[in-house]
């Protein structure tokens, strides 16, 4: 792995890190973070596979695939907890 690719790879994570805050604090509607979430783990994934020699096409397709994946993922586990937050209130509300 090279610097640059380890640079991505740090921007990758850091995408994911920050969309799962500004979805558990509602920092906007869940669609704009999921999208920019989305965007932001394909390209970073796609460069980390260019910067790790990887050709184009290759390339495209691991930030398709994982950097989606992780984006969904994301999205999933942060909404399911928001979701369970709020059926804990609900259930305790007298």
């Amino acid at each position: 792995m090279t610097i640059g690719a380890l640079f991505f790879f740090v921007l990758f994570t850091a995408t994911i890190f920050a969309s799962y805050i500004a979805l558990r604090r509602k920092l906007a509607r869940p669609a704009l973070i999921g999208a920019g979430c989305a965007a932001g783990c394909i390209i970073f994934m796609m460069l980390f596979a260019l910067a790790n020699g990887n050709v184009f096409p290759h390339a495209l397709l691991v930030g398709l695939v994982v950097g989606g994946a992780f984006a969904a993922a994301t999205m999933a586990v942060a909404l399911y907890f928001q979701g369970s937050e709020l059926r804990e209130q609900v259930k305790n509300k007298p």
